[in-house]
């Protein structure tokens, strides 16, 4: 069953910028929802809601190594508040597993790559001008892109979501953008991801101690270390032959 947060052509659209930004999960998607609608006064749509003016617009993604997106979405899942993701990555205990949840669409941030920017109704591509990989010159490519559309102000990953939040923001939204900061695949987390949540503090906010202790660490390592470089090759085949064609 396709999980109920796939949303096939969601995008950004800037009228006073007259671009569109195509949104893509575990990609930078939420800075740059964010980004686009304090800065760029941008809405949400679809792209099959867009009027005949906005049809003209040019669209722009963000795509990521499969690789780094597949290990990212795991984190993703297992620190969100959903039981019933948690639940199933719990009891799964071999690499058939989660390949199905993956080829299932289980949860959005699993799904390849490719059904976000593949018009459902015909199965082609949208008319996608620019591509941006997320890689180390990702900053650096967006805002010459968003420079050559009269873009002023800067765009700098995660710190927009601070920006959201504030000053003031809780020790447990500081704790969430820690873990959305992409900081929970280094060493220190790894070793004792309970004693860096002592850090941030232990009930305000978003995440509890419970929400780390309904999978442990041996199990986290134990379900990113079920696919393997080859395995991870194979289920988002499709995505890796389209990167490889935009080299």
């Amino acid at each position: 069953m396709v999980h109920k947060r796939f949303k096939n052509g969601l995008c950004l659209v800037s009228d006073k910028y007259r671009l569109i930004y195509l949104s893509i999960p575990k990609n930078a998607s939420t800075s740059i929802k964010i980004f686009m609608k304090k800065k760029m006064n941008a809405h949400e749509s679809f792209i099959d809601s867009l009027n005949e003016e906005q049809e003209k617009y040019d669209i722009f993604t963000v795509l990521r190594d499969p690789e780094k997106r597949y290990y990212s979405a795991l984190s993703e899942i297992i620190v969100r508040n959903c039981d019933n993701a948690r639940k199933r990555l719990r009891r799964i205990n071999h690499k058939k597993g989660i390949i199905n949840l993956i080829k299932n669409k289980y949860d959005e941030h699993l799904i390849p790559q490719l059904d976000y920017i593949k018009d459902k109704r015909n199965n082609k591509l949208f008319n996608i001008k620019y591509y941006i990989k997320l890689d180390k010159e990702f900053e650096i490519n967006i805002n010459k892109l968003l420079r050559s559309y009269g873009v002023k102000r800067k765009f700098l990953i995660h710190c927009n979501k601070k920006e959201v939040l504030g000053e003031n923001m809780s020790k447990g939204d500081k704790l969430y953008l820690y873990f959305y900061a992409d900081v929970r695949e280094n060493k220190k987390w790894r070793e004792n991801p309970y004693k860096h949540y002592e850090l941030y503090g232990k009930s305000e906010g978003r995440f509890h101690m419970h929400d780390l202790q309904e999978i442990s660490i041996d199990k986290i390592n134990f379900i990113r270390e079920l696919l393997d470089k080859e395995d991870i090759m194979k289920v988002y085949k499709k995505d890796y032959k389209f990167l490889e064609k935009l080299n």
